[in-house]
């Protein structure tokens, strides 16, 4: 653009070199033609450019899509086909991924995202499945940078969100968590759902999915007390199953710790499942998650 730019210089250069004094007047009422003539080349080179520019981005983009399909298409890829596709995205085969996905109402938001993080350096990969929409990168950002604090903004997102530590051999099984996470996600509920966050959520629908109850047992069992009874031992064991500590609960609920040890006891007497004995107690986090 730069070189065809000087051809007014040029131009006019040849122009003054062949003129005499008394074209003076000539050459500077015409001189604007002379402009409007380069300046639209030089128009017309740069949206040729530009096209070529997009058109060349198009096919690149058709390219890695095809190959990032190919991921989510076979289950079992080979390592030769992997290889071939994670040389295509410029994706060391095993390092890890971050892998986020959103559902609906929440996809445009992830979207933008997307768009920040590019604007940004990372090298953002998407793909939909279903009515999911899958993001996934390397995002290895310096401490400090844009890309790390565009990280942490990625946890305030409505998604589902983890990490696929196999890299791309585990994408295809990590996306498909990350979806089923990110469906878990209630109407008021902000941020991401973590595997930490919702992996005992995800395990209860499992299970009611193929049905089975779960805590019925328990349920019918604590129809047996009270009320308010009933009321003040769920909160004893619901408090002591978040942080596993009979002080703490007993600070948290404002009671003494034989309170909270007798309420433990009677609902243990009561309902057969003991949420001293982890075993028994998983049975509580999953069916009240």
């Amino acid at each position: 653009m730069t070189a065809i730019r000087l051809d007014f210089t040029v131009l006019w250069d040849a122009l003054t070199r062949v003129a005499s004094p008394s074209d003076a007047e000539l050459i500077v009422r015409h001189t604007g033609i002379v402009l409007r003539t380069v300046d639209e080349y030089a128009g017309q080179t740069q949206r040729a450019y530009v096209a070529e520019q997009q058109r060349m981005h198009d096919e690149a983009s058709s390219v890695r899509q095809g190959l990032i399909a190919g991921l989510f298409q076979d289950a079992q890829p080979s390592d030769e086909r992997l290889s071939v596709i994670a040389d295509g995205l410029g994706v060391p085969l095993a390092e890890p991924l971050v892998v986020a996905a959103a559902v609906s109402e929440d996809i445009p938001a992830l979207r933008v995202f997307v768009s920040e993080a590019e604007r940004a350096g990372a090298t953002v990969f998407t793909h939909h499945l279903g009515d999911t929409l899958i993001v996934f990168s390397r995002l290895r950002p310096l401490p400090g940078s844009r890309l790390e604090k565009l990280g942490q903004r990625l946890t305030t997102l409505r998604i589902g969100l983890l990490t696929s530590e196999s890299g791309l051999r585990g994408l295809r099984q990590s996306a498909a968590t990350a979806r089923d996470l990110a469906r878990l996600l209630g109407p008021h509920e902000e941020g991401a759902m973590t595997w930490s966050r919702g992996w005992a959520r995800l395990a209860s629908r499992c299970l009611l999915e193929i049905g089975n109850p779960i805590l019925s047992d328990v349920v019918a069992a604590l129809t047996s007390c009270g009320e308010a009874e009933r009321s003040r031992l769920e909160e004893a064991v619901r408090s002591y199953l978040t942080t596993g500590n009979i002080g703490e609960t007993a600070a948290t609920l404002y009671c003494h710790r034989n309170t909270i040890t007798n309420r433990l006891r009677r609902f243990a007497n009561l309902t057969g499942v003991d949420p001293l004995v982890p075993e028994q107690a998983a049975r509580l986090v999953v069916g009240w998650a």
